[in-house]
């Protein structure tokens, strides 16, 4: 119990910090925009350079905790009766269109007759957002990003696939700050499983390096007595 209410505590501490720190970083960030702009009109390189890179570091740690605090802040659900395959086919599609770089190519099975499940439809957009846009950056030389959505022993389930890179076995995708990208903050994954958990479901995946991965999420039906 002791444990339990010291995690609790530093839960707290950690979320008032974060918010704390969220304006002085905004400042920072506006002075540094300004002073880049107005260096832009000096011939002097080192310098120009150095408060571009402060400026990009800054905007990274404010992206950082943006998404720190959605991750520590309890996941407020608005939930009502959800037909997955809307939600699932018009995000896809929008990062798959909103791709510059090699062809992407999107390939949707959803079977008919769905049964509704209880959601967030603006939670469970963001969730298959992020999936999909992992998919596309693990496919930098393009590739296919494919979806499935079929029922199962009561639970519909979303299978978002590519046929990228792969994920290392033994790589824990869940854990905080764990990412292999250049820009990436570690915790969109953190927040995917959040929010999936908070709808009463699971997600897996399964990978292999050089030919993809495919992330499975698993929601329960919607059922009469359900709130």
């Amino acid at each position: 119990m002791h444990e339990k209410e010291r995690l609790a505590t530093l839960g707290t501490t950690a979320a008032v910090f974060a918010h704390e720190i969220a304006n002085p970083l905004n400042g920072i960030a506006t002075a540094l925009e300004l002073a880049t702009s107005e260096l832009g009109n000096i011939d002097n390189a080192l310098v120009y350079d150095s408060v571009s890179m402060a400026y990009h570091e800054i905007q990274r740690l404010s992206s950082l905790l943006k998404e720190y605090r959605s991750f520590a802040r309890p996941q407020r659900l608005q939930l009502e009766p959800t037909d997955l395959r809307p939600i699932a086919r018009e995000a896809l599609t929008t990062i798959a269109r909103g791709h510059n770089g090699p062809e992407i190519r999107l390939d949707l099975e959803f079977e008919e007759e769905l049964p509704f499940i209880d959601a967030d439809k603006q939670k469970l957009k963001q969730v298959v957002l992020n999936l999909g846009k992992n998919a596309i950056e693990a496919m930098a030389n393009g590739g296919v990003l494919s979806a499935k959505i079929y029922q199962q022993n009561g639970r519909v389930i979303l299978e978002i696939a590519d046929t990228g890179i792969g994920i290392p076995e033994g790589e824990d995708v869940f854990q905080l700050f764990k990412t292999t990208k250049p820009e990436g903050t570690g915790l969109g994954l953190p927040i995917v499983q959040q929010i999936v958990s908070e709808h009463r479901g699971s997600i897996d995946y399964s990978s292999e390096l050089g030919k993809g991965t495919i992330f499975k999420i698993f929601l329960p039906i919607q059922t009469p007595n359900a709130s």
